[in-house]
């Protein structure tokens, strides 16, 4: 049995039966459209079919136009593409496959025949979903930290300088806050640093969980992190950190142990029409971060980006 969906498209109702008569004991789903368009539709629809039977000779969209306009769509989502036509000459398949056609199968089919050629198309589908799978997979260990799962130093000071840029472009507000652990130095030291890690941990998911969809927070180093919040104001970028303080203090994760966590947050921005730079950003997020531990730790102070010069 072809555990995945098929779709037959022909613009000839009597060949679609046919086929459908012919593969629905051997297929999950077999699902028909008469012409490319109907066809296109279903496949941008949700439970898409992954294998493609496609009539070349169709009214309209023909089938080559059809393979190239399937082979448009994004690549982790792979359409395997069979052309089944009477058109049988050499050139006629150098011309499918050039299209964007996995394979090619001359009518009169044999169903047997047929059959096989989709089972070999189920096995590349699989094949090629798991180097996708695998290739994610990379990615996310290159650009994540592997204790808390947010994005590493690296991935979120890349994301910064794009939201400086997006600044720069939209004129718009971007705001940044530089978070340290408070006393996190006596976790490691008192209770280890398998408790350490926890409270790593549980601090990374408290803010993440705290935090807007389009925010950026990253680990930035040790017990520290980084937060992007585009189109933010100081204002709002005050109270977004607060969020994110009270987040930290009011849990209390059973791993903890009663081990109670709060954390210091530096908060700069820059308003529309500046041109800042990551450097000068995160300068002043840093001198914020200092006066909040000045000023008793588990609190939130800012200095605007125009007065970094002054620090």
């Amino acid at each position: 049995m072809i555990a995945m969906r098929v779709l037959i498209v022909d613009d000839e109702a009597d060949v679609r039966e046919l086929l459908t008569h012919q593969l629905q004991p051997h297929v999950r789903e077999v699902r028909t459209a008469a012409g490319g368009e109907e066809a296109l539709a279903i496949l941008r629809g949700p439970n898409a079919p992954r294998i493609v039977i496609i009539d070349w000779m169709m009214p309209g969209m023909d089938g080559l136009a059809l393979c190239r306009e399937i082979r448009k769509f994004p690549v982790d989502k792979y359409i395997y593409i069979l052309i089944l036509t009477a058109r049988n000459k050499p050139q006629d398949l150098v011309a499918a496959l050039e299209a964007g056609a996995d394979d090619y199968i001359a009518k009169p089919h044999d169903r047997a025949e047929l059959v096989a050629r989709l089972r070999a198309a189920e096995r590349m589908i699989r094949m090629q979903s798991t180097l996708v799978d695998r290739q994610q997979a990379l990615e996310v260990r290159a650009s994540h930290d592997s204790l808390t799962g947010l994005e590493n130093r690296a991935a979120i000071l890349d994301r910064l300088d794009a939201e400086i840029d997006r600044c720069e472009r939209d004129a718009s507000p971007l705001g940044v806050a530089l978070i340290d652990l408070d006393h996190f130095k006596r976790i490691n030291d008192t209770h280890g640093h398998l408790v350490g890690d926890r409270a790593l941990r549980a601090a990374a998911n408290a803010m993440a969980g705290a935090v807007r969809k389009y925010d950026g927070i990253g680990r930035y180093g040790g017990e520290e992190f980084l937060l992007i919040m585009p189109g933010c104001d100081l204002t709002r970028c005050v109270n977004q950190a607060e969020r994110l303080r009270s987040a930290v203090e009011t849990m209390h994760p059973e791993e903890l142990e009663g081990i109670r966590l709060t954390a210091s947050f530096g908060v700069s921005s820059v308003e529309p029409g500046m041109i800042p730079d990551a450097e000068s950003l995160l300068r002043a997020a840093d001198v914020a971060l200092y006066r909040a531990k000045q000023a008793g730790r588990n609190c939130v102070d800012f200095v605007p980006y125009t007065e970094v010069k002054n620090y």
